[in-house]
């Protein structure tokens, strides 16, 4: 977190989330009082592959360039620019709805005015009660509705803990006619993690994936056993008969080039980055014909992240992870995409971005699932 004072509004919902694993990210502290002592950095050079075969991306993301301190550089993209027939769909980890919508409101607004979504997915709101939901529903549509026209808010804030968690779904009423549920079919959703938006023609999945945490003491709940929470969410998510999306910050960065620095000794110990993560999103997405809208649509880029630690102060040198997707489920009309995304500017002292996708679809063209 940047190094200032709280307010004290703002400790009454600050996550307990105040220590960061190997690669910055915010996680679960861990229970034992005496932390573990630091493996020693190896000298050896990376292998040509990672253990169980995952596939080992050399390029400019990381390795010498990082070693000798240098910014890590990013492909300069190009852009489709949206047309009257199209939809956006964003996800944007906030890490505080309130402290954005209080602090840095300009940036939603701004988001709105480039990028005219559709539906735009918040995570870790870190709202605790219907009454702070209440709050931050006024003065979300006071920010959007200037600029995308009267909007619908679903909201599954965290009951489990204070301060903690919870999604929140953003919907255009020109969007068109939706059902919404909170939660994954047969499972507590206490968390407030998962939010379904199904329309006539498809289905949205907002997830806010749990983070394994500092000791991966969530590891084996998010990737071990046929009922793992990434094995039940693919599943759901392949369940509807509709062109289906699920969009949200995944935790996990699935290819070496979605580390910065894929190639030091912690990173498969650490939350995100683990082989058991990254093996699991194979297994239960990439695998089963889920789509990686962003690295399909641009297979030979590099440097482009969504997260970047704020107390190692990455973002400046761009050492990042991706951890923030959009994901076509099996079926969705691949042909239809046209623009994946990642908004970096968006984060510019790090932490999570915007990450979304364009894809053709209206009252004249409505998705049908393949």
């Amino acid at each position: 977190m940047p190094s200032r004072k709280r307010s004290r509004s703002e400790e009454m919902v600050a996550s307990p989330q105040d220590k960061e694993n190997g690669n910055g990210q915010n996680v679960e502290p861990a229970k034992t009082s005496k932390p573990k002592k630091r493996a020693k950095a190896s000298r050896k050079s990376a292998p040509e592959t990672n253990k169980n075969n995952l596939p080992k991306v050399v390029n400019v993301a990381y390795g010498e360039v990082n070693k000798n301190g240098e910014k890590v550089p990013m492909t300069d993209l190009e852009r489709h620019r949206k047309g009257k027939e199209d939809f956006t769909a964003i996800a944007w980890n906030v890490g505080s709805l309130r402290s954005l919508l209080n602090h840095k409101v300009h940036e939603l607004v701004d988001l709105c005015k480039k990028e005219q979504p559709d539906v735009i997915g918040f995570m870790e709101i870190k709202l605790s009660n219907e009454d702070m939901c209440e709050e931050c529903d006024n003065l979300l549509r006071e920010a959007v509705e200037d600029i995308l026209g009267p909007v619908e808010i679903v909201w599954n804030h965290c009951t489990a803990k204070k301060g903690y968690s919870g999604t929140a779904f953003v919907v255009r009423k020109s969007a068109g006619k939706f059902e919404s549920k909170l939660g994954i079919d047969g499972h507590d959703d206490p968390e407030g993690r998962t939010i379904t938006l199904e329309f006539d023609d498809m289905v949205a999945v907002l997830c806010y994936v749990p983070n394994s945490g500092q000791d991966l003491n969530r590891l084996g709940y998010r990737t071990a056993g046929k009922d793992c929470f990434d094995a039940e969410l693919a599943k759901y998510c392949e369940s509807f008969d509709k062109a289906t999306l699920l969009l949200g910050d995944l935790n996990v960065a699935d290819r070496d080039v979605d580390i910065w620095n894929v190639d030091k000794p912690h990173i498969p110990k650490s939350a995100g980055t683990t082989n058991e993560e990254r093996e699991s999103f194979r297994e239960h997405y990439t695998s089963k014909g889920f789509i990686d809208t962003f690295a399909d649509m641009h297979p030979e880029a590099t440097g482009c992240f969504s997260y970047w630690s704020v107390r190692a102060r990455n973002k400046p040198k761009n050492r990042g992870l991706r951890l923030d997707y959009v994901m076509a489920a099996p079926g969705f009309p691949a042909d239809k995409i046209k623009d994946a995304f990642i908004l970096e500017d968006f984060a510019p002292h790090g932490d999570h971005c915007p990450v979304g996708v364009t894809f053709k679809r209206s009252k004249k063209h409505p998705l049908k699932r393949l």
